[in-house]
Formats: structure tokens, sequence, C-alpha cells
């Protein structure tokens, strides 16, 4: 639970934004709310809706290449100059504070940034840009004081160019697979101190294998991403993916009004890029494991060697055994149940199968119109379509029951096709590897396993 009081905004729009009295739960499901929770979810509207109506200008100030964290945020005032806590400014900069002109708001001191650090002694650059968001124009300032970072520069799936900051030690990850290239490369080898994750720290699930000295705090979750938790993490970076903001904290999903406020608030409220990398349907394994690897060789240009290594080994090895599978037909078979099945075709969410690793596709896509959407009608298209090769994927531990897998096993079309008679089902492919954190490393290395289990057994 978490409450949400005064918040201070810009010197020109003075806002105080106030959820009195309100008290509002992280929502871990989503659908419609009941309607006793009008009320409560009225007033995060409200608040998200104050937040984008006040048109605050995110400031982030940067002294030598740290970026300061104001107990109030830095702003711009009525004339376009960038103001920030008295106190706090001298103190990070090392010397007493001196006569700058003072403007105090709710008993704060604020200062000119400029005057301030050029009486200090140190030099400032600005550096302004566009974020689009929520169909929005968001204006971004960063202020370099004193030595300016090193910055990289790559552009993110959705063609966004971002400037991030180069060895950034703070950051928040909101996509699984991307997490799970990080702990394959290794927090701690590049120099991450802190991250934000979906999970609790204090019970990760069985596919966090990291071992290193790392502060993780959790962040949200694979659709919400925590407010609270940010102010504390204050990331360089945030990496998002195509289920970020599909859910807000009053229980909206993506295309309700509430939630396309969340979004867009959320990025007014961090001056940190928020970056979508590899995500895509379809699958797009490959092109999207060199997506990550040359954002990390951006971000961290001292690990290159052993980041762009660690892919092309990769790559070496699916490009292997797209050599030898072409000549297979496979069909990929997720379970979503103990009383049904879905194939899933070329040109979808699971088409690695097809793409990356070579396999010839024993049905098109167009193949199931008609088909009734029940387990009979579908076991008798399968034995029509005879794969000589089914990967049958665990969706939700469906295919890791026994008795779930004996009776998908026991039915006459899947008796019928060369796959079965052959011993060619290829059973128990994890749902994390082969979904939740797909385009991860470890997750690949995973996948190159479960293919490699067919070429074996041949």
């Amino acid at each position: 639970m978490r409450k949400f009081g005064k918040i201070l905004k810009t010197a020109a729009l003075t806002a105080t934004l106030v959820m009195a009295g309100s008290v509002v739960a992280l929502a871990g499901g989503g659908g419609t709310p009941p309607a006793d929770e009008a009320v409560r979810i009225a007033a995060w509207n409200d608040y998200w809706q104050a937040h984008i109506d006040a048109g605050v200008f995110n400031v982030a100030v940067v002294l030598n290449g740290e970026t300061l964290r104001f107990s109030v945020p830095a702003f711009l005032n009525g004339d376009g100059r960038t103001m920030v806590p008295r106190a706090e400014f001298f103190e990070a900069v090392g010397v007493a504070p001196n006569s700058a002109a003072v403007t105090v708001i709710d008993g704060v001191e604020f200062v000119q940034l400029r005057a301030a650090a050029e009486a200090a002694g140190l030099s400032v650059n600005f550096s302004q840009r566009q974020r689009e968001a929520a169909g929005s124009q968001l204006s971004m300032m960063t202020v370099y004081v004193g030595t300016m970072p090193a910055y990289a520069t790559f552009t993110d799936q959705l063609g966004v160019e971002h400037h991030v900051r180069q060895n950034p030690t703070r950051i928040a990850v909101y996509d699984a697979g991307f997490l799970d290239v990080l702990m394959y490369i290794g927090f701690g080898n590049l120099g991450i101190e802190k991250v934000g994750v979906t999970f609790d720290p204090a019970s990760p699930p069985d596919w966090w294998t990291y071992g290193g000295d790392i502060e993780l705090i959790q962040a949200g979750t694979l659709f919400i991403v925590d407010w609270d938790a940010l102010d504390i993490l204050q990331p360089d970076l945030v990496i998002t993916q195509a289920r970020t903001f599909q859910m807000n904290p009053s229980g909206d999903r993506h295309g309700q009004p509430g939630a396309g406020l969340y979004h867009q608030a959320t990025y007014m409220r961090y001056p940190a890029p928020f970056a979508r990398l590899a995500w895509s349907t379809p699958s797009n394994l490959v092109g999207n494991l060199i997506i990550n690897a040359e954002a990390l060789v951006a971000m961290f240009p001292g690990h290159q060697v052993e980041i762009l290594t660690a892919a092309m080994n990769m790559i070496n090895e699916i490009d292997a055994i797209a050599a030898q599978t072409g000549e297979y037909r496979a069909l990929f078979v997720d379970m979503t149940g103990p009383n049904n099945f879905t194939p899933q075709f070329e040109n979808g969410r699971f088409d690695q199968i097809y793409c990356a690793f070579g396999f010839a596709a024993a049905a098109p896509p167009n193949s199931l119109a008609g088909v009734e959407n029940n387990i009979y009608a579908r076991d008798a298209w399968l034995g029509e379509v005879n794969p000589e090769v089914i990967f049958l994927f665990n969706r939700g531990g469906q295919t890791g029951n026994p008795e779930s897998l004996a009776r998908f096993l026991s039915l006459p079309g899947v008796q019928s096709t060369d796959a079965y008679q052959n011993g060619n089902i290829i059973y128990n492919l994890p749902n994390v590897e082969w979904y939740t954190n797909v385009n991860g490393f470890t997750s690949i290395k995973r996948m190159i396993y479960d293919v490699n289990r067919f070429l074996d057994g041949r």
C-alpha cells in the first residue's frame, strides 16, 4: 500500500497535487475494477491528469557525471531559467552557499543554476530534447555541471533515438529478456550497482541465478511501473518492452483512458531515458539478439569484446542448427490448458522454430480456418497436417503435468503423426525461456538446448 501526499511543482505553474487520504495498492490483476473502487480509481486518474496539466518540464542536473538527487525537483521558472534547491546544490558542489538571488517556494530556497554553478567555478552545458509519449511531445532538459560524462546514442525497436550515459550504474528493467542479458554478462562486471526488477528480491524466480553483489529493488511488474520504487532508485536508464504500461495501478488495461494518462505521467515524472528494446511478433530471435547486443555495447563500450563474442557464439550455434533442420516439417504447439492446445505458425509470437532455427513449417497460418477450438477437432487437424517434429510448449506448466501430457500423447491424431511414431515430440519447453524471457542470452541458450534435443535424438 502507498499514500501520495503533496508534491512540489514548477514555480511558473506552482501546482500542488494532493491525494488526500487516498491509499492505493499496486493492483496485481486487471479487468474492470469493482464499483466500490470507483472513487479510488477516479482519484488516481485525477492525480495523473493534474500531473500532466501542470506542464512539468523534466530537468536532470548532472554534476561531474553523477545525477544529483534533490529532495525537491529542479524546475524551469517563468523566464526559462533552471532553478535548483540552494542548500542542496552548494552542498553537492562542496562550497559554501553564495549570495546569488534566492527565490523561496513553500519554504525552500531556490537559486538559478547557471549563476550558482559559475560562482562556484563550474562550467554549465544544456541539452534539450523532445520525447514522444502517449501522443504528446514532452520536453526534457539535462544540465551538465562541471565535467560532462560520456554519452552513447542508440536507436530502440520503435525507432526512437536515445542518448544514454555510458556505464550507467542504476537501471530499472521491465524487460525480463534484457534483464537476462545483463545477468548473463554480469551486473558486477558491467559496474551496475542497483537494478529495479519486476519480482520480489527476497524470493526471486527460479531463472534468476546471479549470485554477485547487486542491490535489487522491486520496481513494479512487467505491466506496472511503481513510482515509489523509481523515486528510491532514481535510475539512469529504464528498459521497457511491449508489456510495460499495459496496466496501471488502478487496474485499467491498455487502451482504457487511465492507462494512457499513467503512461504519459510516468514519462513526465522521470528525466531518465525510457528505451524499449527487443520484443516483436514475428519473433525475430536473431535480430533481437543483435539489438540487445548493440544496445549493451553502446552503454558499456569497455565490454564490447565479451558482449559481441557471447552474441556471435549464439548466432553461430543457431545457424549451425538451421543448416540441419530445413528438411523437417515442424509444428510449434502451445498447450494452453489440459483440454486444449493452439498451434503456433510462421510470422507469429513463437516462429523462432521456423525462422531462426530453420524448420520447414508443417502447416500455413491460415490452415486452422474453420477448425473448431476444441481438443478433438484440433487433434483431427493435427493428424491431417502430420508434422515430423512437434515442439510442445509448457505454457502455465501444462505439459509439465503428467496427466495433461499423457492426455495429449494419447490423442488418436497425435499418435498418427510421424512426430509421435518416430519419437520426435519435444515436450516440456519451459515457459520462462520460450516466452517470458525470450531474447535473453540465457533463454536463447535454453532454446538451443531444446532444439538440439531433437537433433541429438534423430
